[in-house]
């Protein structure tokens, strides 16, 4: 088995005007694979060296003092191969501050945009794919090809409820409210899905905290193909 894996990534990031922090990035990275058997069974090629009524058809019942002529076992003898691939390409952006100012503090936004690029491929040998030839090994797959491109953007409000220790049991509540869509070259998307957080702390040694969040998960291209 030899695999090959490299990966490459390179950013930046700063801050605009002392109040919003961003970040932008490309990654991209890419594993090939080769699985190689040398010394697998044609199960075609066994059957007709068994059937032939010829001195040089594979005896199995010759005892342990028998030997077949070693030219018989190289014609059932066959190499196969099974090989795939993978590639990422992905970039983002982030951006991060303070939006304005509420009696009871800062209202602060997140926003994230990302685009990427997947490629899946598999092609194995046709003994052990087109043909299913190979004995004690199931049928492989037929060689596969896929790719996708994925959009993504979200956004994050983060708004203060109270002013901190100006209350009674009530030191801190901040809430989150979020959002994330993305679109698929498939032909599908995952709708806008939601997130909503509750930060409460009643007092300065305590923190409770209680989330409601949707999610979209598609599929893998291995797991599709």
């Amino acid at each position: 088995v030899t695999n090959e894996t490299y990966q490459f990534l390179a950013g930046a990031k700063g801050t605009l005007r002392d109040r919003w922090d961003w970040d932008v990035g490309y990654t991209y990275g890419h594993d090939d694979s080769k699985d190689r058997t040398p010394n697998a069974i044609s199960e075609s090629r066994l059957r007709t060296v068994l059937a032939r009524s010829t001195p040089n058809t594979l005896n199995v019942f010759g005892g342990p003092d028998f030997k077949n002529d070693p030219a018989t076992f190289d014609e059932i003898r066959v190499a196969t191969e099974r090989a795939g691939y993978s590639t990422l390409g992905l970039g983002d952006a982030k951006i991060a501050g303070e939006l304005f100012e509420l009696p009871t503090g800062t209202v602060g936004f997140a926003g994230y945009a990302e685009w990427r690029k997947e490629k899946f491929g598999e092609k194995n040998d046709a003994f052990s794919s087109t043909l299913d030839d190979i004995v004690a090994q199931v049928r492989l797959d037929a060689p596969v090809d896929a790719r996708r491109t994925v959009t993504s953007v979200a956004a994050e409000l983060r708004v203060p409820l109270v002013k901190p220790a100006r209350h009674r049991l009530l030191y801190k509540a901040d809430l989150n409210l979020a959002a994330r869509f993305e679109d698929f070259s498939d032909g599908y998307d995952s709708g806008v899905k939601p997130y909503f957080g509750l930060r409460y702390q009643p007092f300065r040694d305590l923190v409770l905290r209680g989330t409601y969040t949707e999610a979209f998960r598609a599929p893998s291209l291995p797991q599709l193909y």
